[in-house]
């Protein structure tokens, strides 16, 4: 964990948990993690056509998805797999931008977000996208105990408060089922590949 993460961790803990989470084009992000200059930073960065995006709602098995396409990158690049996980590009501050601009290709980014929300040259370079879904209901208990684990975001109230804002969409990075809307219906835009991700099979 980097002492610059670990930073933030420890001035969530002081935060108000009212303050921990703002809008920004109507959609929930933390205030720690996604601040508003991010954000706009983000809508500047130039895509590549050989870019390669893993999207994912939170919790929908990212992590997991990261250690499979390193292997992959890796063997068709002849480099050495890396271990860690690409930041989130909600995540990356002004500075940040410039290193992933004069990164080499191919680069490895991820992503929370809406299609809506991700620049529009990743569209207009058509760049190769990876969409993972997890069965909703493991979704939903896996968010519930990741925000009462993670200081950034606030703490759930309830597991009833929780899921009733999870099914309205107020929860950060907005609503699972919007979002697998937006990207299924965006299949025939973007070079996107769905991926569902289930955890666990339940009758």
């Amino acid at each position: 964990m980097s002492s610059s993460f670990s930073a933030k961790m420890e001035l969530a803990k002081d935060m108000k948990e009212e303050d921990k989470l703002y809008r920004y084009n109507g959609v929930l992000y933390p205030v720690i993690m996604s601040p508003v200059e991010n954000l706009k930073a983000m809508e500047r960065l130039e895509a590549r056509a050989d870019d390669v995006m893993l999207v994912a709602y939170p919790k929908c098995g990212f992590n997991w998805m990261v250690a499979v396409l390193r292997k992959i990158l890796a063997a068709a690049t002849g480099e050495k797999a890396e271990s860690q996980t690409p930041l989130l590009m909600e995540f990356f501050g002004p500075e940040m931008q410039q290193v992933i601009h004069k990164a080499p290709s191919p680069r490895f980014l991820g992503t929370h977000m809406h299609p809506d929300n991700i620049p529009a040259s990743f569209t207009t370079k058509k760049t190769k996208m990876l969409v993972i879904f997890r069965n909703p209901k493991d979704t939903v208990v896996s968010f519930y105990h990741f925000s009462n684990k993670i200081p950034f975001l606030p703490t759930a109230e309830s597991w009833d408060h929780f899921f009733s804002e999870f099914m309205s969409g107020k929860v950060p990075w907005g609503s699972y089922f919007i979002l697998l809307y937006a990207y299924t219906y965006a299949l025939n835009v973007i070079d996107i590949g769905i991926y569902h991700f289930l955890c666990c099979i339940s009758n």
